[in-house]
Protein backbone atom coordinates (compact mmCIF):
# COMPACT_ATOMS: atom_id res chain seq x y z
CA UNK A 1 0.00 0.00 0.00
CA UNK A 2 1.35 3.34 -0.97
CA UNK A 3 1.78 5.87 2.07
CA UNK A 4 -0.37 8.59 2.63
CA UNK A 5 1.39 11.88 1.77
CA UNK A 6 -0.41 14.44 3.89
CA UNK A 7 0.17 17.98 2.08
CA UNK A 8 -1.68 20.12 5.01
CA UNK A 9 0.27 21.45 8.08
CA UNK A 10 -1.33 20.15 11.61
CA UNK A 11 -1.58 24.08 12.57
CA UNK A 12 -2.58 25.96 9.30
CA UNK A 13 -3.05 29.31 11.37
CA UNK A 14 0.16 30.92 12.72
CA UNK A 15 1.84 31.77 9.22
CA UNK A 16 -1.66 32.79 7.64
CA UNK A 17 -3.98 30.96 5.53
CA UNK A 18 -1.82 29.54 1.80
CA UNK A 19 -3.55 29.97 -1.26
CA UNK A 20 -2.83 27.81 -4.15
CA UNK A 21 -2.79 24.10 -5.27
CA UNK A 22 -0.70 21.90 -2.80
CA UNK A 23 -0.52 18.18 -4.53
CA UNK A 24 -1.76 16.88 -7.91
CA UNK A 25 -2.11 13.66 -9.73
CA UNK A 26 -1.87 10.34 -6.92
CA UNK A 27 2.05 9.81 -6.68
CA UNK A 28 3.57 6.77 -7.97
CA UNK A 29 4.67 3.74 -5.78
CA UNK A 30 8.00 4.83 -6.56
CA UNK A 31 7.93 8.57 -5.87
CA UNK A 32 5.63 8.13 -3.08
CA UNK A 33 8.61 5.52 -1.65
CA UNK A 34 11.72 8.35 -2.37
CA UNK A 35 9.29 10.97 -0.08
CA UNK A 36 9.12 8.34 2.48
CA UNK A 37 12.57 7.63 2.32
CA UNK A 38 14.85 10.14 0.79
CA UNK A 39 13.35 13.40 2.01
CA UNK A 40 13.50 13.28 5.36
CA UNK A 41 17.22 12.56 4.40
CA UNK A 42 17.22 16.35 2.88
CA UNK A 43 14.34 17.82 4.55
CA UNK A 44 14.99 20.77 7.25
CA UNK A 45 13.51 20.34 10.94
CA UNK A 46 11.79 23.53 11.33
CA UNK A 47 10.80 22.07 15.15
CA UNK A 48 14.43 22.58 16.31
CA UNK A 49 16.17 26.16 16.06
CA UNK A 50 18.09 27.26 12.83
CA UNK A 51 21.63 27.16 13.11
CA UNK A 52 23.51 30.45 13.74
CA UNK A 53 25.79 29.61 10.15
CA UNK A 54 23.48 27.38 7.63
CA UNK A 55 26.91 26.51 5.70
CA UNK A 56 26.81 23.46 8.79
CA UNK A 57 23.33 21.95 7.05
CA UNK A 58 26.02 21.31 3.86
CA UNK A 59 28.64 18.41 3.67
CA UNK A 60 31.25 18.58 2.51
CA UNK A 61 31.70 22.61 3.36
CA UNK A 62 29.99 25.12 1.50
CA UNK A 63 31.06 28.69 1.13
CA UNK A 64 27.55 30.69 1.30
CA UNK A 65 23.20 29.50 1.38
CA UNK A 66 20.93 30.32 -1.57
CA UNK A 67 17.39 29.92 -1.28
CA UNK A 68 14.91 29.31 -4.16
CA UNK A 69 10.82 29.74 -3.27
CA UNK A 70 8.63 28.22 -5.44
CA UNK A 71 11.26 25.61 -7.76
CA UNK A 72 8.74 23.47 -9.48
CA UNK A 73 9.90 20.01 -10.81
CA UNK A 74 13.11 21.44 -9.11
CA UNK A 75 15.01 22.02 -12.45
CA UNK A 76 16.49 25.59 -12.22
CA UNK A 77 17.44 24.54 -8.50
CA UNK A 78 19.35 21.58 -9.71
CA UNK A 79 20.61 23.56 -12.67
CA UNK A 80 21.97 26.23 -10.09
CA UNK A 81 23.53 23.39 -7.72
CA UNK A 82 25.38 22.03 -10.80
CA UNK A 83 26.83 25.18 -11.89
CA UNK A 84 27.58 26.21 -8.29
CA UNK A 85 28.85 23.23 -6.39
CA UNK A 86 30.66 25.04 -3.60
CA UNK A 87 27.39 26.73 -2.66
CA UNK A 88 24.27 25.06 -0.24
CA UNK A 89 20.60 25.66 -1.86
CA UNK A 90 17.60 25.03 -0.22
CA UNK A 91 14.57 24.83 -2.70
CA UNK A 92 11.37 25.74 -1.03
CA UNK A 93 7.79 24.60 -2.76
CA UNK A 94 4.56 23.63 -1.02
CA UNK A 95 3.27 20.95 -4.60
CA UNK A 96 3.74 17.44 -3.61
CA UNK A 97 4.50 16.48 -7.14
CA UNK A 98 6.82 19.05 -7.94
CA UNK A 99 8.53 18.30 -4.83
CA UNK A 100 8.70 14.34 -5.36
CA UNK A 101 10.38 14.79 -8.82
CA UNK A 102 12.81 16.90 -7.58
CA UNK A 103 13.57 14.53 -4.94
CA UNK A 104 14.15 11.78 -7.31
CA UNK A 105 16.09 14.07 -9.34
CA UNK A 106 18.23 14.60 -6.36
CA UNK A 107 17.97 10.89 -5.38
CA UNK A 108 19.39 9.86 -9.07
CA UNK A 109 22.62 12.67 -9.30
CA UNK A 110 23.04 12.15 -5.33
CA UNK A 111 23.67 16.04 -4.91
CA UNK A 112 25.37 17.10 -1.48
CA UNK A 113 24.66 20.51 -1.82
CA UNK A 114 20.88 20.70 -2.01
CA UNK A 115 18.85 20.44 1.09
CA UNK A 116 14.63 20.76 0.16
CA UNK A 117 11.27 21.86 2.24
CA UNK A 118 8.09 20.65 1.52
CA UNK A 119 5.88 23.33 2.97
CA UNK A 120 4.69 26.88 2.60
CA UNK A 121 7.76 29.50 2.81
CA UNK A 122 6.42 31.54 5.85
CA UNK A 123 7.25 29.32 8.20
CA UNK A 124 10.92 28.91 6.77
CA UNK A 125 11.62 32.69 6.49
CA UNK A 126 10.66 32.98 9.93
CA UNK A 127 13.09 29.70 10.89
CA UNK A 128 15.77 31.01 8.74
CA UNK A 129 18.79 33.30 10.81
CA UNK A 130 19.23 37.11 9.86
CA UNK A 131 21.38 37.80 7.70
CA UNK A 132 21.80 34.07 6.27
CA UNK A 133 21.65 33.86 2.53
CA UNK A 134 23.70 35.22 -0.01
CA UNK A 135 20.44 35.10 -2.46
CA UNK A 136 17.34 34.38 -2.44
CA UNK A 137 14.61 33.72 -6.17
CA UNK A 138 11.66 33.61 -5.86
CA UNK A 139 10.21 31.77 -9.06
CA UNK A 140 6.79 32.73 -10.74
CA UNK A 141 4.36 33.25 -7.93
CA UNK A 142 0.75 33.35 -8.68
CA UNK A 143 -0.14 37.18 -9.45
CA UNK A 144 -3.58 37.46 -7.96
CA UNK A 145 -4.03 39.96 -10.28
CA UNK A 146 -7.26 41.28 -8.88
CA UNK A 147 -7.16 44.43 -6.39
CA UNK A 148 -9.69 42.33 -3.79
CA UNK A 149 -7.14 39.65 -4.16
CA UNK A 150 -4.36 41.85 -2.75
CA UNK A 151 -3.86 39.46 0.82
CA UNK A 152 -2.87 36.34 -0.85
CA UNK A 153 -0.04 37.65 -3.30
CA UNK A 154 3.66 36.42 -1.84
CA UNK A 155 5.09 39.74 -2.68
CA UNK A 156 3.72 42.24 -0.13
CA UNK A 157 5.10 44.29 2.88
CA UNK A 158 5.25 42.07 5.28
CA UNK A 159 7.26 39.21 3.29
CA UNK A 160 9.56 41.96 1.74
CA UNK A 161 10.06 42.49 5.73
CA UNK A 162 11.10 39.01 6.35
CA UNK A 163 13.01 38.38 2.87
CA UNK A 164 15.19 42.02 4.18
CA UNK A 165 15.86 39.97 7.17
CA UNK A 166 17.25 36.82 5.78
CA UNK A 167 19.13 38.11 3.57
CA UNK A 168 22.51 39.36 3.97
CA UNK A 169 23.70 42.93 3.81
CA UNK A 170 25.05 42.89 -0.32
CA UNK A 171 22.96 39.65 -0.72
CA UNK A 172 21.03 39.33 -4.48
CA UNK A 173 17.29 39.05 -4.36
CA UNK A 174 15.73 37.98 -7.82
CA UNK A 175 12.13 37.90 -8.59
CA UNK A 176 11.22 35.46 -12.01
CA UNK A 177 8.17 36.56 -12.99
CA UNK A 178 6.52 36.73 -16.82
CA UNK A 179 6.97 39.89 -18.87
CA UNK A 180 3.27 39.98 -19.89
CA UNK A 181 2.53 40.31 -15.87
CA UNK A 182 3.45 44.32 -16.39
CA UNK A 183 1.49 44.93 -12.98
CA UNK A 184 3.55 42.15 -11.07
CA UNK A 185 6.30 43.30 -12.54
CA UNK A 186 6.10 46.68 -11.05
CA UNK A 187 4.53 45.37 -8.01
CA UNK A 188 8.14 43.78 -7.58
CA UNK A 189 9.75 46.32 -8.60
CA UNK A 190 8.77 48.54 -5.95
CA UNK A 191 8.49 46.24 -2.79
CA UNK A 192 12.16 45.02 -3.95
CA UNK A 193 13.00 49.08 -3.85
CA UNK A 194 11.37 49.50 -0.58
CA UNK A 195 13.55 46.54 0.85
CA UNK A 196 16.96 48.07 -0.59
CA UNK A 197 16.37 51.27 0.62
CA UNK A 198 14.58 50.92 3.44
CA UNK A 199 18.03 52.12 5.48
CA UNK A 200 17.82 55.48 3.27
CA UNK A 201 14.38 56.86 3.60
CA UNK A 202 14.89 60.29 2.18
CA UNK A 203 16.07 57.95 -1.31
CA UNK A 204 13.10 55.90 -0.80
CA UNK A 205 10.52 59.11 -0.80
CA UNK A 206 12.26 60.47 -3.53
CA UNK A 207 12.49 57.10 -5.82
CA UNK A 208 9.11 56.53 -4.94
CA UNK A 209 7.65 59.75 -6.03
CA UNK A 210 9.43 59.10 -9.44
CA UNK A 211 8.01 55.99 -10.32
CA UNK A 212 4.94 57.15 -9.22
CA UNK A 213 4.89 60.24 -11.65
CA UNK A 214 6.04 58.17 -14.51
CA UNK A 215 4.01 54.73 -14.13
CA UNK A 216 0.91 54.36 -16.26
CA UNK A 217 0.06 51.34 -13.63
CA UNK A 218 -2.52 52.61 -11.30
CA UNK A 219 -2.48 49.98 -8.69
CA UNK A 220 1.79 50.47 -8.55
CA UNK A 221 1.26 54.47 -8.62
CA UNK A 222 -1.23 54.27 -5.62
CA UNK A 223 1.77 51.97 -3.68
CA UNK A 224 4.23 54.48 -4.68
CA UNK A 225 2.61 57.59 -3.61
CA UNK A 226 1.60 55.34 -0.13
CA UNK A 227 5.03 54.05 0.13
CA UNK A 228 6.61 57.75 -0.62
CA UNK A 229 4.41 59.18 1.93
CA UNK A 230 5.05 56.57 4.83
CA UNK A 231 9.32 56.89 3.84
Amino acid sequence: MIPRMDTEPENRNPHGAFYGRRKGHPLRKGQAHLMQDVLPQLALDLAQPAPADLRILFSPAVSGVRLEIGFGGGENLLFEARQNSGIGHIGCDVYLNGVAKCVAMLAEEKFSNVRVHHGDAQPLLDWLPEGALDRLDILYPDPWPKRRHWKRRFISDERVKKIARVVRPGGVVIPVVLVILSSLAMWFLLTIFAMALAQRPKIHRALMREIADYTSNAEAQAYAQEAAQRG
